[in-house]
């Protein structure tokens, strides 16, 4: 029976189940603490070894749980860092997938769909005037 289609929506212990790295680029997951509240105990999710800002993670959504007609909507928390972890900055207002000022974007896939497979990213349509370079921001 169908709970939700996103099957780990936190990475509560460190837990990272159903998410997974580029496939095809190979790239990596980890769990990362501290998360987005800042307590030790609170983990993310971190992503590197990427040949490219786009080879993000990826979770396969229980597609039993999604309903034809029916918006869903993504939250996160993100933040960006460098290779070296140190924060990075981005621009809001960038939706130039191939800007280096582009702040993170969801893609998201389907397969095998009646017409054809369909792909469709998504910016950040929450207001935040400026990334905070420092910390998590709302998604």
């Amino acid at each position: 029976r169908c709970k939700s289609p996103v099957r780990n929506p936190s990475f509560d212990n460190g837990d990272l189940s159903f998410w997974y790295g580029d496939l095809f680029t190979k790239s990596k997951i980890k769990p990362y603490s501290p998360g987005a509240s800042g307590d030790p105990s609170d983990y993310a999710l971190r992503s590197y070894g990427r040949s490219w800002k786009s080879n993000a993670p990826i979770m396969f959504l229980d597609n039993r749980c999604l309903i034809p007609g029916t918006n869903y909507r993504v939250t996160a928390m993100l933040k960006i860092v460098d290779s070296n972890g140190n924060p990075k900055a981005c621009d809001p207002a960038e939706t130039d997938p191939n800007s280096n000022k582009v702040c993170p974007a969801v893609g998201l896939k389907g397969f095998d769909c009646p017409d054809s497979s369909a792909f469709d990213r998504s910016f950040n349509e929450i207001d935040l005037g400026t990334w905070n370079a420092n910390g998590f921001n709302r998604f």
